[in-house]
């Protein structure tokens, strides 16, 4: 009897095993090499996610498998239907062609990627900036906003490009704030009917690592000081615009 109840044990454990790694094996693409091992570990702390934010989270975890030759297996989450946010500041960026750092009183941590769009005697130059390492799950739709100050007209547009892609995924014109130590987020989308708003849809994005580059063509005294952006899956609002990263409410300007 004691043999036969061992025998079901193993059985059960082995049908368990077995029916374990058909569900693995399916869903994911796993080469057939030998000596392969495993970590699931989670990412590092990115410093430009707000987890300040009442409904932002981020979870991203990748899975390593070694062996020889070795090989890494990445396993990123589908977070289609969580609520995901990520935020940075513009003076922060990877590699630009136009513009400079600067110092504005009221903008978020008091510091912006300045004169957007012109060169430092304030002439029109034409230029990008580029954002890397930005860390995304899938969505169907990715929403930007910018943060930005404008003290010249709204007639010079900063094009949206994400990664390699040669034809921008939007288009928009920055609102003139007559200030460039005043801050606000309201967009004009080029081909849009909807007239003053607050972010724009940038369309689908794949799961894993991307940048993002804005690219204007210039204008007399600057198209902008940019002073943070904001991605996520959910439409941004003018409160989003106005809540600075890192900074209480109470401390902003």
């Amino acid at each position: 009897m004691k043999a036969i109840k061992f025998f079901s044990f193993i059985l059960t454990i082995s049908l368990l095993a077995f029916f374990t790694w058909t569900f693995i094996t399916q869903q994911v693409d796993v080469k057939n090499t030998p000596q392969i091992s495993s970590n699931l570990s989670s990412a590092a702390p990115d410093p430009n996610f707000n987890r300040s934010h009442p409904w932002s989270i981020k979870l991203d975890y990748t899975a390593q498998m070694t062996s020889t030759p070795a090989y890494t297996l990445h396993l990123p989450l589908v977070m289609k239907n969580w609520p995901w946010l990520y935020e940075t500041e513009c003076e922060t960026s990877a590699a630009y062609t136009v513009g400079q750092r600067l110092s504005r009183a009221n903008a978020c941590q008091t510091m912006v990627h300045g004169q957007f769009g012109a060169t430092p005697g304030w002439t029109k130059q034409p230029g990008y900036v580029r954002y890397d390492n930005i860390s995304s799950f899938e969505f169907d739709h990715l929403y930007l906003q910018v943060r930005f100050s404008k003290n010249t007209a709204a007639n010079v547009p900063i094009d949206v490009y994400i990664d390699n892609e040669v034809i921008p995924r939007a288009s928009f014109y920055p609102k003139n704030q007559y200030s460039w130590n005043r801050f606000d987020c309201e967009i004009n989308v080029v081909g849009s009917t909807s007239g003053w708003v607050y972010s724009v849809d940038l369309g689908h994005i794949s799961s894993g690592a991307h940048f993002i580059k804005f690219y204007t063509a210039g204008q007399d005294y600057a198209v902008a000081d940019l002073d943070k952006f904001i991605l996520s899956n959910l439409p941004l609002t003018e409160a989003d615009c106005h809540r600075c990263p890192f900074i209480a409410p109470t401390e902003q300007k």
